[in-house]
């Protein structure tokens, strides 16, 4: 084992201690990380900044600030006490809704950080509005978004077969994948995961969260009421966005 790979593995220990123990920042511990490796040798100049400027990355971070936007708008409320009064007050019920809405979505959009920023305003606001804690179903909302990906035959799972049929080529295999293939093998994955998300997630995870809330969404709405004009224009831009996002291979927008 040579000097720069010990390094390496040194970095990436104390790393993931940090992620783990959380005593700093998590993005804190991510730069320095960063830097290490850079200072070290382990990475180029080109490596450590690449990321800033990966689509992923940008979408990920404008999508959040959509969806910000979009969480304070009336027609989150108005969604939240529509899906209540049609599972006759249940919250669980409620959030079954919402784990299907992520499933669904995910077999759409094939970021599963995307999926995520377009629910979990409307699962805030949930858990807002009915006095549950959001720190027990965020993180299996989170789970559900990335397990479920790419299982059902729909825009991600043709994308991903036509990804697997032009790697089997390029490496001379014969045969294709059929996007039926993904739903036939990982169907139970959903079904699994889903339940765990729904009954057993939730009692796993902290009544309140570790790093505290300074201001809900409603605290906040209440102090900064927006006009009808920036209403509509929130809830547009929201609905535009995940339109363009799911037709993205139709429009031509694909990175």
């Amino acid at each position: 084992m040579n000097t720069q790979l010990m390094i390496c593995l040194v970095i990436f220990i104390a790393t993931l201690a940090s992620f783990i123990l959380n005593k700093i920042p998590m993005w804190v511990t991510a730069m320095v990380s960063m830097t290490a490796l850079y200072a070290t040798g382990c990475i180029s100049s080109g490596d450590a900044l690449s990321g800033f400027s990966n689509v992923n990355t940008i979408l990920m971070a404008t999508m959040f600030v959509v969806a910000a936007g979009f969480q304070r708008t009336s027609l989150v409320d108005s969604m939240c006490k529509g899906l209540m009064k049609l599972t006759g007050g249940s919250f669980r019920m409620a959030y079954l809704g919402y784990l299907l809405l992520a499933a669904l979505l995910t077999n759409f959009i094939a970021s599963p950080m995307v999926v995520y920023a377009i629910v979990s305003p409307l699962l805030v606001a949930l858990c807002d509005s009915t006095g549950n804690s959001r720190s027990r179903v965020m993180f299996p909302m989170m789970v559900v978004c990335v397990a479920c990906c790419g299982i059902l035959p729909l825009p991600t799972a043709i994308q991903q077969a036509g990804q697997f049929t032009g790697f089997m080529e390029t490496y001379g295999f014969e045969g294709a994948f059929n996007p039926m293939y993904f739903l036939a093998g990982r169907w139970p994955v959903m079904v699994v995961v889903i339940l765990w998300a729904l009954l057993i997630g939730p009692k796993s995870c902290p009544e309140n969260p570790i790093l505290p809330i300074k201001m809900t969404s409603r605290e906040q709405k209440a102090k900064e009421k927006l006009s009808p004009f920036v209403d509509k224009m929130g809830i547009a831009i929201f609905f535009v966005t995940m339109i363009a996002l799911i037709f993205s291979a139709q429009l031509k927008m694909e990175s």
